[in-house]
């Protein structure tokens, strides 16, 4: 079974901040609410997690690995979050592109590969997570872009 999720937004802060809040996996990790990201040391293109699945009364915590396979700096980058237990598979990209001097959009596309053989009849649980994982993460990324823009502004002003 495939999911498939895309996301555009449009950032009030230049590519440099944008790209500060998504250039590592670190980074990426930190802005999921289903991850615990604790042990994850910054410039690591690999790290095992530990993910945190709820949905209504039904709560699963699961090991998996995140890696940055692909990483262009202040213009795009993939990464992948492999469950072996769920044989599942997601991968995000993450592509920037400036409109103007401060403004930069955020093109986000994700897919979930789930071959577990219970996927069927869970499509409505892991639409859910994943709708919440790529809004959370995307918003997040955001918000925080938008706020350096802003502090720096103030600073500078």
């Amino acid at each position: 079974m495939q999911l498939d999720f895309d996301r555009q937004l449009r950032i009030t802060a230049p590519v440099a901040a944008v790209w500060e809040e998504m250039d590592s996996l670190a980074a990426i990790m930190a802005k999921s609410p289903q991850l615990d990201t604790t042990a994850i040391a910054a410039g690591v293109r690999d790290t095992p997690f530990t993910a945190h699945l709820s949905w209504g009364p039904f709560h699963h915590d699961v090991v998996g690995t995140a890696e940055l396979p692909e990483c262009e700096p202040e213009r795009s980058v993939t990464y992948t979050l492999t469950v072996p237990s769920l044989i599942a598979q997601w991968t995000g990209n993450m592509q920037l592109a400036a409109v103007g001097p401060d403004i930069t959009t955020l093109d986000y596309s994700g897919r979930l590969d789930l071959n577990h053989r219970l996927a069927p009849r869970m499509r409505g649980m892991f639409q859910e997570l994943a709708e919440e994982h790529v809004h959370t993460l995307t918003d997040r990324v955001k918000s925080r872009a938008e706020r350096r823009r802003l502090a720096q502004d103030r600073l500078l002003g």
